[in-house]
């Protein structure tokens, strides 16, 4: 489906858009898709999705939801939904993923209650890839895309492989995470994944591969809350033999920069801590929880 001109405006309520034909794209060509007043939440339900129409489009004061129609589908996020020149993988051709790149996220107006992306089956191991989500020149495009209201991404898997910023609270739920040290389009250079924002919370299941930095204000917060003993798990790493719930490499690192600062890291099975857990401010505290062996 196509909006063009006004695009979908409405003075009040909410607006719920679904198309529910498979690998079809939802495309904001021109204008505006947003709720003038009130506190009405947005609802995308599409295989795709395509904010052409430039930044700060799609606008309410109540949540910004989205999600995949096709249950089977994959998220691309920020970068790792488009090329390393900027140009947005979205396109006629269906690929299985839900690609919302960082032109899409510079269309979502600050002021949201929330965004919401992502959705989990059980019948299907969602995957989550997230790129760069930050305010950013690449090439002939200029991105204004770091996250300034709430946020929860939830998927299956979810990896990290850029430099995802947000100014206010996110939180990520999943199954599994790994946070990548290299960027997706620099495998070769410096690292340059992991994520920054105000308070950081990850509810994650069964484990956490750690390579890059997770990075707060105030709180970060990892709870890794049922790592499974079988052997036929699909995880990250193995430790002799033993569950993990979470394994920092070397080199990667989980800070907070205020006073006051609280770093929790709760594990259900064992911790392998090899690169650097900091608080930089007066009065903060990390606590350190782990289920059986705490290695360091």
């Amino acid at each position: 489906g196509e909006f063009g001109n006004h695009g979908l405006v409405t003075s009040t309520g909410s607006i719920d858009i679904s198309i529910t034909e498979r690998d079809k794209t939802l495309t904001l060509a021109q204008g505006r898709i947003a709720i003038l007043a009130g506190d009405g939440d947005i609802d995308i339900v599409a295989d795709d999705v395509d904010f052409a129409s430039g930044n700060d489009k799609v606008q309410a004061v109540g949540e910004f939801r989205l999600r995949s129609q096709s249950s089977d589908y994959n998220y691309r996020l920020g970068s790792a939904a488009q090329s390393s020149s900027g140009f947005d993988y979205t396109a006629n051709i269906p690929d299985g993923d839900l690609s919302f790149g960082m032109r899409d996220l510079s269309a979502l107006r600050d002021g949201f209650s929330r965004i919401r992306i992502g959705h989990t089956d059980e019948n299907h191991k969602v995957v989550m890839r997230i790129g760069d989500i930050e305010d950013k020149s690449v090439f002939d495009y200029s991105f204004h895309a770091k996250l300034t209201d709430d946020a929860s991404l939830v998927a299956d898997t979810v990896y990290v492989v850029g430099d995802v910023q947000s100014s206010q609270d996110l939180d990520i739920t999943a199954r599994l995470l790994r946070v990548e040290r290299q960027n997706i389009h620099d495998a070769v250079g410096s690292p340059d994944a992991g994520i920054s924002a105000q308070t950081l919370d990850l509810v994650i299941e069964e484990q956490v591969l750690q390579q890059g930095w997770l990075k707060a204000v105030d709180r970060v917060d990892v709870q890794v809350t049922n790592t499974s003993i079988g052997a036929d798990v699909d995880n990250f790493v193995t430790i002799a033999g033993q569950p993990n719930s979470l394994t920092m490499d070397m080199g990667s690192l989980i800070t907070t920069s205020a006073a006051g600062g609280t770093i929790t890291i709760n594990a259900s099975q064992s911790l392998r801590l090899s690169g650097l857990v900091k608080t930089l401010e007066r009065e903060s505290r990390i606590v350190v929880i782990a289920g059986t062996h705490l290695n360091m």
